[in-house]
């Protein structure tokens, strides 16, 4: 599964004193490099450069254990044999939005899930459709707190074109006006920082439609992919401010799909930077929205293996953390899971 992650290592001419340390792999260890730096030759404090290969600081290593892993496979019909991404409830929990490569997608579509009761089985699963998904990849759903606005991110805009880093993706949405009713027509995001010509994804739009969170690879990024957020005065106009959330949250590395709980105080989101796995489960708090965002913090062993775990979302009860993995007992490439929330991920010291 490439454990071996040295895509985020410092290299021999960069530092001194590198170390390496081998797991075992069959007794399903993390494999990793740890860059232990008395000095790193070359690093940038260029907040813009994007080097997210350079390592200035000690960097921990951390071990699996799969006894104290919590969470369960959503199963079929919401997986399949092919991969499954960004799950996303509504709050009454009887609808839930993801997207997926299963057989009948045109690239990778926007998919909805339905039960009759909030603790019951997921029994109905369907593609959402041509007037929903277009013939290039369809991700990243988010539903506002009312189940009315669903965002996602698209490569329609650009036609599936490449930049030479990574697909344009751009951000949209469709509205329906209650919650039997179907979405409409689908809008971009508005706001002139909104849609540019790099990958702007994973939207969460909260505060009555006036805060926005997501992910950009845009230039002048902590890491190679960061974590924003925008903010509007008219819940129905363009977003007119976009502010990187900063070192707390942001790494050298990939930070990215951020999910926030009902009362704005708790945020969690998957990272790259050395930890587990190829991409791990990260948490940050802030004691009220005036105040700032603490450190980020690993989910640790009851989330995290030695595998690929992203793409996190808190139930509106704030009782369940969804997230898509490709962890033993994976039904497809990857898939979606579910996971009892931890009392100290939500703790504020």
């Amino acid at each position: 599964m490439g454990r071996n992650r040295t895509d985020n290592a410092c290299s021999k001419r960069e530092c001194f004193s590198p170390r390496q340390f081998l797991a075992d792999r069959h007794q399903s260890r993390a494999v990793a490099l740890l860059c232990l730096i008395t000095a790193c030759v070359g690093c940038t404090n260029n907040p813009g450069a994007n080097k997210n290969e350079l390592v200035d600081a000690k960097e921990i290593i951390f071990e699996t254990d799969v006894d104290q892993l919590t969470a369960t496979n959503m199963g079929v019909p919401v997986n399949s044999p092919e991969g499954e991404f960004n799950p996303e409830m509504t709050s009454n929990g009887l609808e839930m939005f993801f997207s997926s490569e299963r057989e009948g997608s045109q690239d990778r579509d926007l998919y909805r899930a339905r039960r009759e009761t909030p603790d019951g089985d997921w029994t109905i699963v369907e593609n959402m459709g041509p007037d929903i998904n277009s013939p290039h990849l369809d991700s990243g759903p988010s539903i506002t707190s009312d189940g009315k606005t669903l965002v996602f991110h698209s490569e329609r805009l650009f036609n599936g074109a490449k930049d030479g880093i990574q697909t344009h993706r751009d951000l949209f949405y469709t509205q329906r006006k209650s919650l039997d009713a179907p979405f409409g027509k689908v809008q971009t995001v508005p706001g002139k920082e909104i849609v540019t010509e790099y990958a702007d994804t994973a939207a969460l739009i909260t505060d009555n439609g006036t805060t926005m969170y997501f992910s950009s690879n845009r230039p002048g990024g902590i890491g190679s992919k960061d974590i924003y957020v925008a903010t509007r005065k008219d819940p129905n106009g363009p977003f007119t401010t976009v502010k990187n959330m900063g070192p707390n949250v942001n790494s050298k590395w990939v930070d990215s799909n951020p999910a926030i709980t009902e009362d704005g105080l708790t945020l969690f989101f998957h990272s790259k930077r050395p930890g587990f796995g190829r991409s791990d489960l990260y948490v940050t708090c802030r004691k009220s929205k005036d105040e700032p965002w603490t450190p980020a913090r690993n989910l640790g062993v009851t989330a995290n293996t030695d595998f690929a775990e992203a793409n996190p979302s808190v139930s509106a009860n704030g009782k369940i953390l969804l997230f898509r993995s490709d962890r033993e007992g994976t039904v497809g490439k990857q898939d979606l899971w579910q996971m009892p929330m931890d009392p100290a991920w939500l703790k504020c010291e």
